[in-house]
């Protein structure tokens, strides 16, 4: 079970999933309207009550001019940095599908609850080696109705359709 806690902005504030031996819960922090922290805090269910693991996971988010331009991480002390470098395109979609997509977050993109949207789209996300590229195509109106994702020698597309 999921449950989402909202702060007066309509942000979530914390989100806290439950498993049958595990549990989650994340803490979210926003600097001006924008998403920029999220705290993992992990526990394991032991002899009948919730253990704390340590460490625990802090992802950053670092936005400038109201895009995001790097994504910070320690996972179980594994640090990685993203480096981000926007598009044109505005994000002007109705939902935050793209940014849920890459940024791997559950559904808080998705769900318009994590701060404020980034003005554009990514056109190229760097993680180490590792580099993803996106290229839009948008309507009349400046609205995305195709998304390509290349990886590699992988590529996603993505159809937006509007009624």
């Amino acid at each position: 079970e999921d449950v989402y806690v909202l702060n007066g902005d309509g942000y979530v504030q914390t989100l806290s999933y439950d498993y049958e031996e595990d549990r989650e819960d994340c803490t979210y922090t926003y600097s001006n309207g924008y998403l920029s922290r999220i705290t993992y805090t992990y526990y394991e269910y032991v002899d009948g009550e919730w253990v704390k693991e340590e460490p625990k996971e802090v992802t950053e988010y670092v936005v400038s001019d109201g895009n995001l331009s790097k994504v910070f991480s320690n996972d179980y002390n594994e640090e990685y940095e993203m480096t981000v470098e926007m598009s044109s395109t505005p994000n002007n979609m109705n939902i935050d599908y793209l940014y849920d997509q890459w940024l791997g977050s559950e559904n808080e993109f998705l769900l318009c609850i994590a701060g404020k949207r980034y003005r554009n789209l990514p056109a190229r996300v760097t993680d180490g080696d590792d580099v993803t590229t996106y290229e839009y195509t948008v309507d009349g109106d400046g609205y995305v109705t195709k998304a390509v994702e290349k990886y590699g020698n992988y590529t996603n597309t993505y159809w937006f359709y509007y009624e």
